[in-house]
């Protein structure tokens, strides 16, 4: 009867057909936080979401990660299951760090790989949407980014304690991006109890409030420490997996590099990383502008190019999803000026101009190839 009960949980969590709020505990006491970039607290600077899809651009499931190294995302392994294909994707998975509901405040990154453990895929192929007791104990995955973003915005570490070694309750953070809250990024202080859930140590059970979406989110400790990751869901109390001290040790091998396969399961994913941008003049005067993006591992930044009214200039083959730019109305030093805090020197004209930053998005953040930058005088 346990393992019925655990099976349903994951099966409402994984499945991104059905929605339950089964996992709001008493009161929904989860905060949104509308500007993650600008808060002062650390913890939300290396959260973000995880979109998940196939190659035909079928959303999976979204989930939520956190960074554990300079280009690694904690997740949940179940997150890249597809009950109703029967199988795991190997798609477009893209992440977006700090974002919050339509706030990509620094843009996309696009993932190259993930990791699960071995002992989650076992059968995964024979459970026809079911994920087995067997499978939940080791729910965690290592998803790897063709960026390093750590280098920039850091990242948690990672800690465990066994059920004989933790105190009978104590509280943990939780930030989380569940669908009721559109994709925003929430915040929440709990309760987890040290308790054998089910008949197996290796859950925490706690009175954090998750919904779809929360699968993936890291619960940390009161010294900034990950010491586990959302699972699952229920009425009274949801779970979350617990490291033990041979999935800490799994996780910091894969740090390392070190991936054995014996004990993982790979899966390269799908890659697309040529974007296309696209400059427009807005204003009803004429503008000069400059541009700097990625081609082919080398940074170019080229200009100033003139633009008349509603024209525009196309650039192709871009790498990267950040991209630098400065403009002003032409033949105009006092005012309608775009930049930034960015310098960079402009060989034909010999001198340094301050870029702005911006980030290639799209209104559906499940793959990117193509932007518009408009230029507006209004």
């Amino acid at each position: 009867m346990n393992q019925i009960i655990i099976f349903i949980f994951s099966f409402l969590l994984i499945n991104s057909t059905l929605y339950s709020k089964t996992g709001i505990i008493n009161e929904d006491n989860r905060m949104i936080i509308k500007y993650p970039e600008e808060n002062k607290y650390t913890q939300l600077k290396k959260v973000g979401l995880i979109s998940i899809s196939h190659l035909n651009n079928t959303v999976i499931s979204y989930c939520s990660g956190t960074l554990i190294g300079k280009n690694i995302v904690l997740t949940a392994a179940h997150c890249f299951y597809d009950p109703e294909k029967n199988e795991l994707s190997n798609g477009k998975v893209i992440f977006t760090l700090q974002s919050s509901g339509d706030h990509l405040p620094f843009g996309i990154e696009i993932a190259k790989k993930y990791y699960i453990p071995n002992s989650f895929f076992k059968n995964v192929i024979e459970m026809r949407g079911m994920i087995s007791k067997e499978q939940m104990e080791n729910d965690f995955a290592f998803l790897i980014l063709n960026n390093n973003i750590g280098e920039e915005h850091g990242w948690h570490g990672l800690s465990y304690n066994h059920e004989d070694d933790a105190p009978e309750e104590f509280f943990v953070s939780l930030l989380s991006y569940p669908f009721s809250k559109n994709k925003k990024m929430t915040f929440e202080k709990c309760s987890v109890y040290n308790e054998t859930l089910y008949g197996n140590s290796g859950y925490f059970s706690m009175n954090c409030d998750i919904e779809k979406g929360s699968s993936g989110a890291s619960v940390i400790n009161k010294d900034n420490k990950v010491i586990g990751v959302v699972s699952g869901m229920g009425k009274y109390s949801n779970f979350a997996y617990r490291f033990s001290s041979e999935s800490f040790n799994l996780i910091r091998n894969w740090i390392k590099g070190i991936v054995e396969e014996n004990s993982t399961y790979s899966v390269d994913l799908f890659q697309n990383n040529n974007y296309q941008l696209t400059f427009i003049n807005k204003c009803d005067k004429t503008i000069s502008f400059a541009y700097r993006v990625e081609k082919k591992d080398n940074w170019n930044t080229d200009g100033l190019y003139i633009l008349k009214q509603n024209e525009k200039m196309t650039i192709k083959n871009i790498i990267n999803s950040k991209y630098y730019y400065y403009g002003k109305l032409y033949k105009n030093k006092i005012q309608g000026e775009w930049k930034g805090k960015y310098k960079f020197l402009l060989s034909d004209y010999n001198k340094k101009y301050p870029f702005e930053r911006q980030f290639i998005t799209n209104e559906d953040d499940r793959i990117t190839s193509s932007h518009t930058h408009y230029f507006r005088c209004d």
